[in-house]
């Protein structure tokens, strides 16, 4: 039985050798693709705290190193070493143009109305209210002038109300409770005006409901204010103002 056993394995040896060699060299094959891979660093998946940072500096228009943040404070006459931006509003360039066209037609109308008055002034020596509105083209009439002058000096209260209270971007000191509170200058729609507070405080919701922001306002250094909730960076931050910190965290 020994003598069978010994030559039946050395006429299967032949056969099989080749096969063994080959399963090995696949073998030793694949473990070294299989370490190589474990050697290379794995792709870290996004966390969720910076996907939400990322999505607030996309919705600001903000770089991720924060190089529009320093071009702000600066034009907002604000340290960027002392403080940080934490809001920032919406439509500041519409607000900035509306003011601007207000102020501009207000400032040209009077001016045509006068010149045209002067012309005919100078030139005939005596007022024709017919030969001064044909001249005008349009109004036709004293109660068309009158119209068009109320309309755009309701215009510009109306404009004035909203830009007056309309905050563009708040900064939070660093160290100290403080809290800097950027406005557009509603008579030289071009600049801004800084308003300095320490906190914010709730005040009750406008008195017309078909108003968007009828119940975001603020008194922010004892200025009225339009504050919208949903333009902070963090939530904690509007808490922070309006000192509802310590609620909101045992609510």
């Amino acid at each position: 039985m020994n003598i069978l056993y010994c030559l039946r394995i050395r006429t299967l040896n032949p056969v099989f050798d080749p096969i063994k060699v080959y399963r090995r060299t696949i073998y030793r094959a694949s473990q070294q693709i299989t370490s190589s891979k474990s050697q290379s660093k794995p792709i870290a998946p996004i966390s969720k705290s910076f996907t939400i940072h990322r999505n607030f500096m996309k919705k600001v228009g903000l770089e991720p190193l924060y190089d529009n943040y320093k071009k702000r404070a600066i034009k907002d006459n604000i340290s960027s070493n002392e403080f940080e931006l934490i809001y920032n509003g919406i439509g500041e360039t519409y607000a900035r143009c509306l003011s601007g066209i207000v102020i501009s037609a207000l400032i040209l109308l009077p001016t045509v109305f006068t010149g045209a008055y002067l012309y005919l002034l100078i030139s005939e020596g005596s007022i024709n209210l017919k030969t001064y509105f044909e001249i005008l083209l349009l109004p036709h009439s004293a109660i068309e002038v009158f119209l068009l002058l109320t309309t755009m000096f309701s215009l510009k209260l109306a404009s004035y109300s909203f830009i007056s209270k309309y905050v563009v971007r708040i900064y939070k000191h660093n160290i100290k409770p403080q809290y800097a509170c950027v406005y557009i200058n509603p008579i030289l729609p071009w600049k801004n005006i800084t308003v300095m507070t320490d906190k914010a405080i709730k005040l009750p919701n406008g008195k017309i409901s078909l108003v968007p922001w009828y119940k975001e306002y603020y008194e922010l250094g004892g200025y009225k204010s339009i504050v919208l909730k949903e333009r902070f960076r963090r939530p904690i931050d509007i808490d922070r103002m309006t000192n509802t910190e310590e609620k909101t965290k045992f609510d």
